[in-house]
């Protein structure tokens, strides 16, 4: 796990031109939007995987099926293989 003082020195190594303020502002602005979105669709920790097929041209994703905790393989297996089956 990265340390606080890890990433201030990566974002203090970048190019003058480049505020780290910046960087570091929209980063979090990122990452709370990822939280806010996870937490709207029920994920409340890590990992969580969300499985699903495109709708479409491909473009949308529809998820129809919610995977929590670090699971086996054969559990990640056995749901893909369900919705590879499934009509279309």
């Amino acid at each position: 796990m990265r340390k606080k003082h890890d990433v201030l020195a990566l974002l203090h190594a970048m190019p003058d031109d480049i505020d780290p303020d910046d960087v570091m502002s929209r980063l979090s602005l990122k990452i709370h939007e990822s939280l806010k979105e996870g937490q709207q669709i029920g994920v409340t920790g890590t990992p969580a995987f969300l499985l699903g097929s495109t709708q479409g041209d491909g473009a949308e994703v529809k998820a129809v099926k919610f995977l929590i905790g670090a699971l086996p393989f054969d559990m990640f297996k056995a749901n893909i293989d369900k919705l590879l089956d499934a009509p279309k």
